[in-house]
């Protein structure tokens, strides 16, 4: 396959409505995000299920707020997207094993080795990563993953978003970089994202306390990735799982031991020592719950831990609370607009991308 910054270059930018009528007529479900942010508009609160192909629905929303950036529900569009991503201004180095790389793609590049990886369609981001789209498979559910492949990648699937090319976020576009229709889930990948089948001893509902309500969503989720957590990332993870959480304990909505309790059992269940496990989580909680907004803390292997963004793509089960009056819903009534059949542009470098992006195939395949 070429190199991802030789593909594609000739295409052109377009608007938000062209980006949304674009993307649902490749039957990909949308809904609106905040404009120039990643976070879901308060009227599609429940955008997994708002999401929407129906072009009417489309121009109507989008002629009434032209400025709304564009969400593509990645379960219900059938995609698995895998998100190679660039070091957020104070995060540390890359953990073992995975020094020196300094990008997700570099990641992606090892564990790629020898693999087949195809041509796919793929957005360029404002701050250099890269999305890769594939076909799901058919069979077991994907869900989403947070450094299950590596460090700086994730994947988007049953339960999250992705941010669609043509949308801006802090004056910055998501670009198509390559128009290649979603290749289907190369099996290496689908074996990799594969969780392993849980144990009597190893099954969620088994290591949470009775907890409801958003906090409970969220803990779940919490647990269930570490539970995902790959080898040489299970600490990270853990360390991740635990900053996040403590704000609900700082906010005093929930006992600390509630969240220890879970996080122990999950970070045991992955291997971890109880020591390790213990000393991960309680330096997570004590520096987030002394100061709510500093930084991460630093957890044993000398990794920053993953604060959740609030204009992010969604992390497993944390889909964003909504707030204040509830704006109209997506299909409210409205003028239509044509669509246009440009797409985005690629301008940003890929340099790094060019060992990545070469298809593993035998010599001769195409």
């Amino acid at each position: 396959m070429p190199a991802l910054h030789k593909v594609t270059a000739q295409v052109t930018a377009v608007d938000q409505l062209t980006a949304a009528l674009e993307a649902a007529a490749r039957g990909w479900r949308v809904f609106p995000l905040t404009p120039g942010r990643k976070t879901p508009r308060r009227a599609a609160s429940q955008w997994e299920h708002k999401a929407t192909t129906d072009p009417d629905r489309v121009a109507r929303w989008w002629d009434r707020h032209p400025t709304d950036n564009v969400g593509i529900a990645t379960g219900p569009s059938g995609l698995v997207v895998v998100d190679l991503d660039t070091p957020k201004p104070g995060d540390h180095s890359a953990p073992e094993p995975w020094r020196p790389v300094t990008h997700g793609v570099e990641v992606f590049d090892t564990i790629a080795a020898g693999h087949e990886l195809p041509a796919t369609w793929t957005v360029a981001t404002p701050t250099g990563g890269w999305h890769l789209y594939y076909q799901a498979p058919a069979g077991p559910e994907l869900r989403n993953t947070a450094g299950r492949l590596g460090w700086k990648i994730d994947t988007r699937a049953n339960g999250g978003f992705v941010v669609a090319a043509g949308s801006v976020v802090d004056g910055r576009p998501y670009r198509l970089h390559d128009d290649t229709p979603p290749a289907e889930l190369p099996v290496w990948l689908l074996q990799l994202l594969t969780p392993p089948r849980p144990t009597a001893s190893t099954r969620p509902a088994r290591l949470l306390p009775r907890t409801r309500g958003y906090v409970g969503t969220a803990l779940a989720a919490e647990v269930q990735r570490v539970l995902d957590a790959g080898p040489g990332t299970r600490n990270h993870t853990l360390n991740a799982a635990a900053w996040s959480l403590a704000r609900f304990v700082a906010q005093g909505v929930v006992a600390r031991h509630v969240i220890e309790h879970a996080l122990q059992a999950a970070g045991e269940a992955t291997g971890l020592t109880p020591a390790e496990t213990t000393a991960t989580i309680r330096s997570a909680l004590d520096t987030r719950t002394r100061r709510p907004g500093g930084p991460a803390p630093m957890n044993r292997t000398g990794d920053v831990a993953s604060r959740p963004e609030a204009g992010g793509h969604v992390c497993p089960g944390q889909t964003p609370a909504p707030k204040g009056p509830t704006a109209p819903e997506i299909g409210s009534t409205g003028h239509t607009a044509p669509a246009s059949k440009a797409s985005t542009a690629a301008t940003q470098p890929a340099d790094a991308l060019a060992s990545t992006a070469r298809t593993r195939r035998p010599a001769g395949a195409s």
